[in-house]
């Protein structure tokens, strides 16, 4: 498709930026001075603001030493195979950036924004949660004052937590990246697109900077899709297109229409069809090898999502055939990928995976902070015994994986709460059918503060293998106690051999014996 010409008065709304590019090298030295400076207040500012934000709410701060600092994830060696969508990690020393493209869009389809002309209104909802999705079509304006190429990529914040990354790009003003992701937003309000520039292997500079407040972007109607041309600080424009999806919609649990596929399917149904032998199904057993083989140091595993095109394709291809899926790093470098696919499958089945019945159960266990671990964990064992083999055996499963991705987070900042907070309402919310089935199953903090608890208090192997022995022997004798109490009554043949009274001397028969309980 050849390039689209540009008209409109919103070229002549930017002209005067196309002078600046004639700027003289003094001026280029003192804006860097100015963009330097800008940028140390940015930072402080950010850290002020989520310090006092944590304060006022006295929830967590989710930038603990244990979360995920948005400055650590962002130098992953990534790159892009423009035809197939593929996520292309990089070794370092070995960095080849794709060459950018022009800008291929109708740039008078998008609306002009800036952040100072979308402060907070009465009106404006507390937050936001679902999913939603970013297209990040491309910059213009960037081109250094030299009119030097350069290689960019973007990094997304949601609410100062580092959630997606574009890959590197080399051109002199118009870059173009065409990502899609998909973020989940938990309690959010707004997004940064910062712009780094990459210079060498390893060495990162913030170049450009921009914010979108979400909660007033979709205040009237949250069906809504935008197309925002993005001004950027100290200059430039991000071409964006945003739509949401509120969670009462991304957890219903609707039943895929493909019932040969893998997602959207009831679990039971999937591991009676593949026969592998274990009661797992192939898409949870190769996606949680893969991410234990590459991923357990990661920073910001299951948090930072990866490219949404590779994601749909790779789903696409488990429910295809499950079994000739290769999610090795030489066909799906990016691990994000892979995480978004897991999250996906349990977030999709049509019902979670401790059924509707047993979650509250759950909840009501795991909610009195005061009980002790022990006796708590072995309620849940009890509790998950009563489940579907399928459904006790990948609950494990999966336990076992986020227990060992936790006891990593000193390297990969995902403690038991971070975790909880990626796979809370996932695995926690029931399949709703009325309007108070929609409000628990949107009870965010419910689920995190359960399935944190649940991750504190999970059992190693040999110990759960000891306290289901425990229940087992407790079970046998509960069972043979009944018997024994069911044997307590005296039949006719025992009273053959009972002492000779002057009754005995009569006729009896056996409809005139009454028999008692001992």
């Amino acid at each position: 498709m050849g390039r689209i010409r540009r008209i409109g008065k919103f070229d002549q709304q930017t002209a005067s930026q196309d002078r600046q590019a004639t700027m003289d090298d003094s001026t280029d030295l003192l804006e860097q001075q100015k963009m330097s400076t800008m940028l140390q207040s940015v930072s402080k500012g950010r850290k002020v603001s989520k310090t006092a934000q944590t304060k006022a709410s006295g929830r967590p701060d989710m930038r603990s030493d244990d979360s995920l600092d948005a400055d650590v994830s962002l130098t992953p060696e990534q790159s892009i195979d423009e035809e197939d969508g593929k996520c292309m990690s990089k070794p370092k020393g070995d960095h080849r950036p794709s060459v950018g493209k022009p800008l291929e869009i109708d740039l008078t389809g998008f609306m002009k924004y800036r952040r100072d002309s979308q402060s907070r209104v009465k009106g404006d909802p507390p937050t936001l949660c679902g999913i939603l999705l970013l297209r990040i079509h491309g910059g213009r304006k960037m081109t250094t004052l030299r009119g030097q190429s350069r290689e960019l990529f973007c990094v997304v914040d949601v609410d100062s937590e580092a959630k997606a990354k574009t890959y590197t790009i080399t051109a002199k003003d118009e870059f173009t990246w065409d990502e899609n992701f998909e973020i989940e937003l938990e309690n959010s309000t707004e997004i940064n697109i910062m712009v780094y520039s990459r210079e060498g292997d390893s060495k990162t500079k913030l170049c450009y900077k921009g914010n979108v407040r979400l909660v007033s972007l979709f205040r009237e109607n949250k069906t809504v899709a935008h197309q925002l041309a993005l001004k950027l600080e100290p200059r430039g424009l991000l071409y964006l297109s945003l739509s949401f999806t509120e969670s009462t919609v991304t957890l219903k649990r609707t039943p895929s229409m493909n019932r040969s596929g893998v997602f959207g399917v009831s679990l039971e149904s999937v591991v009676r069809r593949e026969r592998t032998g274990h009661n797992v199904p192939i898409v949870v057993q190769k996606c949680v090898k893969e991410i234990e083989d590459r991923g357990l140091e990661m920073v910001g595993v299951y948090r930072v999502c990866g490219s949404a095109k590779r994601k749909k394709t790779l789903k696409a291809e488990f429910d295809q055939n499950s079994s000739v899926v290769d999610i090795s790093p030489d066909n799906c470098p990016d691990i994000n990928v892979i995480t978004g696919c897991l999250k996906d499958y349990l977030r999709e089945l049509p019902e979670p995976l401790f059924t509707n019945i047993l979650c509250q159960k759950l909840m009501d266990i795991l909610m009195n902070p005061e009980a002790d671990p022990k006796a708590s964990a072995e309620l849940v064992l009890k509790l998950m015994s009563d489940l579907p083999q399928a459904n006790q055996d990948t609950l494990e499963f999966l336990l076992d994986h986020l227990k060992l991705i936790s006891a990593h987070s000193d390297t990969n900042k995902m403690n038991t709460f971070n975790l909880a907070v990626c796979f809370g309402p996932v695995l926690m919310s029931p399949t709703p059918t009325t309007d108070r089935d929609y409000e628990a199953a949107v009870d965010f903090e419910k689920h995190i503060e359960v399935l944190q608890h649940l991750l504190d208090i999970w059992p190693e192997k040999e110990e759960r293998v000891a306290i289901k022995t425990r229940l087992t022997e407790k079970s046998v004798k509960t069972k043979n106690g009944s018997q024994e109490d069911d044997s307590c009554y005296h039949s006719i043949d025992d009273l053959d051999d009972a002492p000779t009274t002057a009754k005995t001397e009569e006729n009896w028969d056996s409809e005139n014996l009454e028999v008692s309980a001992c």
